[in-house]
């Protein structure tokens, strides 16, 4: 399993990071560019810490996690379980609507639990449901959060809502809680209580949530970071990697509309990159910039299943491309 250590390399801020303690134990089309929070200083919480949820997590065994659901759906199962085959996630946020969006390295992070419920108009129908949880950018463990909804969570709050199959749809549009984070770093422990709402007065749908998950292990997004030159104006770029499988290779979008033919069944090591596929090269499409000429290099190396790479390139024709940095947790085992 990759973990946060594992991306160091990805710049000074979670060197600085790892330094402090805040990370460790104690602490698609073209994939979306918009750099993630810096994960410094935004997350103030307090150290006041409610003595029921720190308790909820030391109850469980690391690995495991429980969810109780009451009111609009009713959870059927509220016994502790293991977090992996119940299909519970810690990742970077993934910042769709108005959620944060974060990175491998930086943050800010989500946790996103899953349980079996009944919804109030069908009790004989159980569903999936999910409660999504998006902590502020540079939360710290050892500290409790206020909980809100995505919409009007401040930046020191926890994000939260309740989505379900069916009936449910979305719960969140008022929401209130409280979250307790016990660990985040290369695995994540923290218990929560909250209720989400929607609509007002007696036509509201109302459901609480309680739970807790104890060392569940970091998930790593595909994600790029480089520096792009173009025509001597330089800029970083952080964003997630799209990978579209196709019977022969996998076009892989790394953003700025810029795509890798990968082969199927490419092994480690290192491949250049040019205009046109051959043996040992990766064909590379510049399709935002008039280029005529590819020269390049990546260097794929293969850790626990996935790949990272270091890729450089120089391109030239109309325009002058430059673009050196590294790219992460790339599936490409089929």
């Amino acid at each position: 399993m990759a973990t946060i250590s594992d991306f160091r390399h990805l710049g000074p801020v979670l060197g600085l990071l790892l330094g402090a303690g805040l990370l460790a134990g104690c602490s698609d089309g073209d994939a979306g560019g918009a750099s993630a929070d810096s994960g410094t200083g935004n997350g103030v919480g307090s150290t006041e810490i409610d003595g029921e949820l720190q308790a909820w997590v030391e109850e469980l065994e690391a690995g495991q996690s429980t969810l109780t659901l009451s009111g609009a759906v009713t959870s059927n199962n509220d016994a502790p379980r293991d977090s992996v085959a119940n299909g519970d996630i810690y990742r970077p946020g993934l910042g769709s609507g108005a959620a944060r969006r974060g990175s491998n390295a930086e943050g800010p992070y989500a946790l996103t639990l899953y349980t079996r419920g009944a919804h109030e108009a069908s009790p004989d129908e159980a569903v999936r449901v999910g409660v999504s949880l998006v902590l502020p950018a540079g939360a710290e463990a050892g500290r409790s959060y206020a909980i809100a909804s995505f919409r009007d969570a401040d930046d020191d709050q926890v994000q939260a809502n309740v989505r379900g199959d069916g009936e449910l749809g979305t719960l969140g549009r008022q929401v209130s809680g409280e979250l307790y984070l016990a660990e985040l770093g290369e695995r994540a422990s923290a218990a929560w209580r909250f209720e989400a709402t929607d609509g007002r007065g007696e036509e509201a749908r109302r459901v609480e949530a309680e739970g807790a998950v104890r060392g569940l292990d970091f998930t790593p997004q595909r994600e790029a970071r480089y520096e792009i030159t173009v025509n001597g104006d330089s800029e970083q770029y952080l964003g997630r990697v799209s990978i579209h499988e196709t019977p022969n290779d996998y076009a892989m979008s790394i953003g700025n509309r810029i795509v890798l033919d990968v082969p199927v069944g490419i092994g480690a090591g290192e491949y250049a990159l040019a205009g046109q596929a051959g043996d040992g090269v990766i064909r590379t499409s510049l399709m935002r910039h008039d280029v005529k000429e590819i020269d390049g290099v990546i260097r794929l190396s293969e850790r626990n299943g996935v790949f990272d790479a270091e890729i450089d390139l120089e391109a030239s024709g109309e325009d002058r491309v430059q673009l050196s940095g590294h790219l992460e947790a790339l599936d490409l085992n089929r």
